[in-house]
Parts: structure tokens; C-alpha cells; sequence
């Protein structure tokens, strides 16, 4: 893992790291998890209260929808293990649906609601999910916007799902929003519609800083995940890290601060053709 040094002349490119494998022809994306302790929100502590902090395990994983079976419930449970806060990106089935939904020490932000049944449903909505673990975080409130409406021959409709978790224990809020961008707008090999896919793109992006700016009022800490779907990419915070999997970039950045200059990452290797990655952050 690498992080880049602030610098007053502008933003610079993070340096690659983690392992690499062949990707044959798959398309490229790039994943994204963006953890933003914001500047301006937070007090720095003292050392009685530094003390005191919790940490929590943040995730981010996309679990590729037309994987076997087998390998999207391993994925999810080998993600679900390791963390407290997880976003999904493209849960499209109802096999990865039922893994993440019955999933004991887990409830689960479905944003598009549930059928007649009980099951959350197959929406687009419904794709990028936010589970926590209900023992440690106190579920506040939730709320999902519609970022960018569905492209034809690109891309279903884009939101910004969001929660605000209570810390059970200390009463802290944190909020953790998650997204899954339009793709395609930076591919290798250029693909149809791209000043669609790359207006769609920045659209989504102004939607994902006023969620930003709205959850900071009601948080301690904004955390964020998402497959970004571009790579060498500095939008948000001045600290950026990522685990390269041939074309597949999957990020970790947050604002620097005296009790967050280094945050530990790890990527964990999934069936998917992304990595999770999971940050363990002090609040």
C-alpha cells in the first residue's frame, strides 16, 4: 500500500501496489473505496481521548453477478468475516441477495425495499447494499438518490446509498455511503457512447459530494465505498492508496489528520474480478 504526501501545487497520482494477476479479456473498471474522515468535523482528540477511540473495520467488494454460486457466497462470506461496515456493488442476483440478507450478525440497507415475500428486490437500487453489524452500530437513519438514470446500452440507473451507524458503545455517529459508477467512460479500448458514459460520470460524481456535504452535518466521520470505474483517480481527501489487479483498481482514501496519518488496508483476494478492500479506521 502506498499513500501520497499532501501537496500545496495540486494533486499527484498515487503509486500502484499489491499483487498483480492476469485479467485475459476481461473489461477494465476500477473499484474504488473512498474513506473520508472530513476536515472541519472532527476535533482533534487529546491524549485522554485518544485513549478512548474504537476503530472499525470498513469494506468495500463488488461481487461479480455471473460468477457461480459457490463463488459469490465464498466471496461474501470471506468479506463478511473480516469487517463491521461493508458495501456491496453489483448484487444483481438473488443467490449473492440471499447471502448477504440471511446473513446472522448482519442487517442489511436494501435501499429499493423488499417484495410481498420478504426478499429485498432486484433492483437497481438494490445493487450497492450496506450491511453492519447490528451488535456494535445502532442503525439511525438511511437514505438512497438517484444519481444518474439509466443509460440505454451502458448502464441501469446510478444512487448514492447512504447510513448513519451509532457506536453502541461510545455514541459516536459515523456515515457510510456507498455507490457503483456508470463504467466504460475510460476504457482501454474505447467503447459506444463514451461522452455519455463519461457525462454520466461526472454527473454522478457531483451527486456523491453533496451526499457528502449533507452527511458531514450529521456525522463524526463520512466514510465512503465505491466502484469507481476509473483509475489514477484523486476526487476526494488528500491520501490515497490502491491494490492493483491488472486492469482492476481498487482504492482507500480519507483527508489526512493527526489520528488517521496511516490507516492499515487490506485487500483480500476474492473469486471476483475485484479485491475487497477493507481499512481499519480509528473514530
Amino acid at each position: 500500500m502506498f499513500a501520497r504526501t499532501p501537496s500545496t501545487s495540486g494533486p499527484t497520482r498515487p503509486a500502484l501496489a499489491g499483487p498483480r494477476r492476469s485479467t485475459g479479456s476481461r473489461l477494465t473498471q476500477a473499484a474504488l473505496v473512498l474513506c473520508v474522515a472530513l476536515t472541519g468535523v472532527l476535533v482533534a482528540p487529546d491524549a485522554q481521548a485518544a485513549d478512548s477511540l474504537r476503530k472499525s473495520r470498513q469494506a468495500t467488494a463488488n461481487i461479480r453477478f455471473n460468477m457461480s454460486r459457490e463463488h459469490q457466497r465464498a466471496d461474501i462470506a470471506k468479506v463478511a468475516r473480516r469487517s463491521d461496515v461493508i458495501g456491496w456493488q453489483e448484487i444483481n442476483r438473488r443467490c449473492q441477495v440471499k447471502a448477504i440478507d440471511r446473513r446472522s450478525q448482519y442487517n442489511t440497507y436494501w435501499p429499493g425495499g423488499r417484495d410481498e415475500r420478504g426478499r429485498p428486490r432486484l433492483t437497481a437500487q438494490n445493487t450497492s447494499p450496506i450491511s453492519y453489524r447490528p451488535r456494535k452500530w445502532q442503525h439511525l437513519r438511511s437514505g438512497s438518490v438517484r444519481a444518474v438514470p439509466a443509460i440505454n446500452e451502458v448502464s441501469r440507473d446510478r444512487y448514492v446509498n447512504w447510513v448513519l451507524l451509532r457506536d453502541r458503545k461510545t455514541g459516536r455517529v459515523v456515515a457510510r455511503w456507498n455507490t457503483h459508477f456508470v463504467p466504460g467512460g475510460w476504457a482501454r479500448e474505447k467503447l459506444p457512447h463514451t461522452r455519455k458514459r463519461r457525462r454520466a460520470w461526472f454527473q454522478q460524481r457531483a451527486v456523491v459530494l453533496a451526499t457528502i456535504g449533507h452527511l458531514r452535518e450529521k456525522a463524526r466521520f463520512v466514510i465512503g465505498g465505491a466502484d469507481v470505474n476509473r483509475f489514477r483517480l484523486d476526487f476526494l481527501g488528500d491520501a490515497v492508496a490502491y491494490d492493483t489487479d491488472g486492469a482492476h483498481f481498487d482504492y482507500l482514501t480519507h483527508v489526512r489528520r493527526r489520528r488517521m496519518r496511516q490507516v492499515p488496508v487490506k485487500v483480500v483476494e476474492l473469486h471476483s474480478d475485484h479485491d475487497a478492500m477493507i481499512g481499519t479506521y480509528p473514530y
